[in-house]
């Protein structure tokens, strides 16, 4: 299992300047959703995650390390 991680800082700055109407439009609201979203387990399902790619960079960045995360799952497929 891979999980993509980013800080709730990076998260909320995202969210705020992609303006999905479905997104939270305040911090308190994002804060919010978070707390919801960790009463599903998402934190332990993170937590039991593999791999752990970090997403605080730019897209170029994530690519970069999803694919070296590959590349050694593959690797040990092999």
């Amino acid at each position: 299992m891979i999980a993509v991680h980013a800080s709730p800082a990076t998260r909320l700055k995202r969210i705020l300047n992609r303006h999905r109407p479905d997104d939270p439009a305040t911090e308190p609201e994002f804060r919010a959703r978070d707390a919801r979203e960790l009463t599903w387990g998402l934190a332990e399902v993170i937590a039991l995650a593999d791999f752990v790619v970090a997403n605080e960079g730019h897209l170029d960045n994530l690519r970069s390390q999803t694919n070296e995360v590959l590349d050694e799952i593959l690797s040990e497929g092999a």
